[in-house]
């Protein structure tokens, strides 16, 4: 991921700066957006990826205990898409917890929204998918003709970034 950005700012400062905390992978800084729902974290991709899988680390404990609720049932989208809700609970200091998207999704951006009106932070993301070819190709596609009349024998499709068996 290249860029990240937030909807709002709990603390006063520089919100793309802010963002950028759950990129850095250190587990100790977080960013941390105002309470409200609906309020979302959002970052870009350096190319188009197929995404299967997204892993969000919860912030370290620091106060209440319900403040490492606040990630429970947020949305991850990819471009708009869904692809699945975080746990109905998650009250674990510095916990990964994994979203598996429903079936692959395809974009070039991620998002994770509340659903609930809370606050939402987190420390660190990890996403997981394929890189997709840039021309828009997934796989390998093969037409037989017959070499009498060029009539077409058989076409075939393998998806080969949904399924890496495929080809």
């Amino acid at each position: 991921m290249k860029s990240a950005t937030m909807s709002s700012n709990y603390r006063k400062g520089d919100l793309n700066k802010e963002a950028a905390l759950a990129l850095d992978s250190d587990g100790k800084s977080f960013f941390h957006t105002k309470c409200g729902k609906s309020e979302w974290w959002s970052a870009h991709f350096d190319s188009r990826y197929l995404v299967t899988e997204v892993r969000i680390q919860n912030r370290p404990r620091q106060g209440h205990e319900s403040s490492l609720r606040r990630l429970q049932k947020a949305e991850v989208t990819i471009e708009g898409q869904f692809c699945g809700n975080l746990p109905d609970n998650t009250p674990g200091s510095a916990e990964w917890y994994t979203v598996k998207c429903e079936r692959p999704v395809a974009g070039t951006n991620i998002m994770v929204r509340n659903t609930l009106n809370k606050c939402l932070h987190f420390t660190s993301i990890e996403v997981t998918g394929y890189k997709m070819d840039p021309n828009g190709s997934r796989g390998i596609n093969v037409v037989a003709l017959n070499s009498r009349d060029h009539s077409i024998l058989l076409a075939k499709s393998y998806d080969t970034f949904a399924n890496r068996n495929a080809s």
